[in-house]
């Protein structure tokens, strides 16, 4: 208990000295990405912010990193259970309905896909080399034919034009 009260009290001596050496009233360079992106903040700071030659204040480097789409699967579990009355009869609830009758892809999947497609002017081929990568093994036939129902089953008269 005394070590971490220990360190508790470093720690703020720590805040409280960089606090008082930023006092100068010249203002931060202005970060364009923390109002839009989620940020992970790592603190590694000197002792003193004060540049060395005596100019002012040092400015503080922030990068940009990503973190790669990542495919999960979705898997759906229907146990049946046993009414234990009189009746025994067995209840089990009804699959969740897909976006395309009897497909794998989820919402999210086709929307990327063609986002992707329309959007980022990506083609499927370039698609599925990007999934292959990632180890999931998808044609672009494939591809392109999940997307035409979505877009068909959403539109049906504007579709033809979207493929010419």
């Amino acid at each position: 208990m005394e070590i971490a009260q220990g360190v508790l009290d470093a720690a703020r001596e720590k805040a409280t000295r960089g606090i008082q050496g930023r006092s100068s009233g010249t203002p931060s360079p202005p970060n364009r990405n923390r109002c839009q992106l989620p940020a992970l903040e790592q603190i590694l700071e000197p002792e003193s912010t004060r540049c060395p030659c005596g100019y002012g204040e040092m400015a503080k480097i922030e990068r940009l990193d990503v973190i790669p789409a990542q495919l999960r699967v979705l898997v759906t579990r229907r146990p049946r259970m046993l009414v234990a009355t009189i009746s025994r009869t067995i209840v089990q609830l009804h699959a969740p309905e897909h976006v395309a009758p009897g497909g794998l892809p989820t919402e999210t999947l086709i929307a990327e896909v063609i986002a992707s497609k329309f959007g980022g002017h990506l083609p499927f081929y370039r698609q599925a080399e990007i999934y292959a990568r990632q180890g999931v093994r998808l044609d672009r036939a494939t591809l392109a034919g999940r997307a035409f129902a979505f877009i068909s089953s959403r539109s049906p008269n504007k579709c033809a034009n979207i493929w010419l």
